[in-house]
């Protein structure tokens, strides 16, 4: 994978888990 690359898989990892995180508040 080229640099470049992970960079968008990291952004976008991180976009999910602040996705994810705010379900689970919204949950309790």
């Amino acid at each position: 994978m080229s640099t470049q690359n992970k960079i968008v898989v990291s952004t976008f990892l991180a976009k999910l888990e602040k996705l994810w995180n705010m379900r689970i508040l919204i949950n309790f």
